[in-house]
């Protein structure tokens, strides 16, 4: 019998999107590898989407870094019902052919994406054919949701909170299609570790403080924040990972440490980094947020950027599993806190990330990707939200639809 086929489509825009789809895949690969054959497609590579779209991919970690008032007008801008349709019918008009072609190309079963903006081509694409290839929606982002994550062409929406949930169903999804089972995270996550045993693999002293910091190149001023904590005078040893940025690397290893420490430039073993960690500085990013949370680990969150990091801090804050350090030294006072009474505080914070952790996000969603290929999609109604005389008129406006001509055929 031939293995069904599941499509996962992505981008690199920051690591979010392709660590989830990567997450997936694992999963899927686990538990219905002699089933399922599984294949990860960053759309933007391909030759007919704009260039300005693909070097967004390239240039997203300066805009963040550089111009973060830039980039939250621009998320703003997109935002909400009226502003979110009209920026997806210039989605559709972009991206028609580059998704056509991925279609056409693979011929899935079952179509997983971890990026919200091929959504409303795809819808387009599969509704002027009639054929209904399920479509699954993997949303990467904690609580601040933009509009475009939400839409009539997914067959499931799968949210991270109950927050998501209910801001789905307020844009007019069908409850029936919003499911809550986290940010997938890789499936080493969801693998029980012993803290000190994976210390003593790393070098490190199995019953000191072990500080977690993560930077990228959206985050040059770490070392600013763990400059405080190599003077604090607390017993304390620290894991450091620059996140691929050489020019923060240079500056973390150049710092005069006064305790035990391992730079490193980029890891691959995160998860292991994690769970030998008692708590984590890095920024709010979705990412770092869920897989920390997936190992229980409290967050010191530093300088999120306006838009999904903001809710992300938040969210972390008000669940009571870390801190958010406005300023470098006011992580020493945080840090007092949570190291008195032998830790009490820390371990509240803890045990308040494992409760809103979900490190088996991953094959909860392989269960479900499962399911739409052995059913084939549950949703056939309202697969998008223009019909397909709007849809044709949108795309021969552009001259888009030349070799589209019989709406029967798959292509």
């Amino acid at each position: 019998m031939d293995k069904k086929k599941v499509l996962l489509l992505t981008v690199e825009a920051g690591f979010g999107h392709l660590y989830a789809a990567k997450a997936i895949k694992e999963a899927v690969d686990e538990k219905y590898g002699e089933s399922c054959e599984t294949e990860i497609v960053n759309v933007f590579d391909d030759k007919h989407v704009p260039v300005f779209l693909r070097r967004t991919q390239d240039d997203y970690d300066k805009v963040v870094r550089d111009w973060p008032g830039i980039y939250k007008l621009g998320y703003e801008a997109t935002d909400g019902p009226l502003r979110g349709s009209i920026f997806e019918n210039s989605l559709t008009v972009l991206l028609y052919e580059a998704v056509r072609r991925v279609y056409k190309m693979y011929r899935p079963d079952v179509i997983v994406t971890t990026f919200p903006f091929f959504q409303a081509p795809l819808g387009a694409y599969l509704t002027l054919k009639n054929h209904y290839t399920p479509l699954i929606t993997v949303v990467t982002d904690l609580v601040t949701i933009h509009f475009t994550w939400y839409h009539r062409a997914a067959d499931f929406c799968l949210v991270p909170t109950a927050r998501a949930a209910n801001l789905a169903i307020g844009y007019g999804l069908s409850p029936e299609t919003v499911k809550i089972t986290g940010i997938p995270v890789r499936t080493h996550f969801a693998k029980k570790q012993d803290k000190k045993a994976l210390r003593t693999k790393l070098g490190l002293d199995p019953d000191r403080v072990t500080v977690l910091a993560v930077g990228s190149n959206r985050i040059a001023t770490l070392p600013k924040y763990l400059e405080p904590l190599n003077h604090s005078g607390f017993p304390l040893q620290f894991l450091v990972s620059a996140g691929g940025s050489d020019s923060l690397y240079a500056d973390l290893k150049n710092i005069d440490w006064h305790y035990p420490a391992k730079v490193f430039d980029f890891v691959e073993n995160m998860p292991e980094l994690m769970h030998a960690a008692d708590f984590m500085v890095s920024k709010p990013g979705g990412l770092t947020v869920t897989e920390a949370l997936a190992s229980g680990l409290p967050l010191m969150l530093i300088e999120a950027i306006p838009g999904q990091e903001t809710g992300n801090q938040e969210y972390v804050v008000e669940k009571g599993a870390g801190a958010y350090i406005k300023k470098p030294l006011n992580i020493l006072e945080t840090l007092s806190h949570w190291l008195a009474d032998d830790g009490k505080l820390l371990k509240e914070c803890a045990q308040n990330a494992a409760r809103i952790g979900r490190p088996r996000a991953a094959y909860d969603v392989a269960d479900l990707v499962w399911e739409a290929v052995q059913h084939g999609p549950y949703v056939r109604s309202n697969r998008f939200p223009l019909g397909v005389k709007s849809i044709r008129e949108l795309l021969e406006g552009f001259g888009i639809l030349a070799d589209e001509r019989n709406t029967g055929s798959l292509g």
